[in-house]
């Protein structure tokens, strides 16, 4: 969707895998923003929910 701006709040963290800008939120606020792969690049707190969500 060239042009459009999507805001979606996902719980399963594997669905926004493709998503240009993602912003991760943590007590009521913007703590990270960045690509999927950037965010898992570095120690995140997006990348402490990305292998917590994958350790099963």
């Amino acid at each position: 969707m060239k042009n459009k701006t999507i805001i979606s709040i996902a719980h399963r963290l594997n669905t926004i895998k493709d998503v240009e800008t993602i912003y991760v939120f943590q007590s009521g606020g913007i703590v990270e923003s960045s690509s999927f792969d950037e965010l898992l690049e570095h120690d995140s707190y997006f990348k402490e929910l990305w292998c917590a969500s994958t350790e099963k």
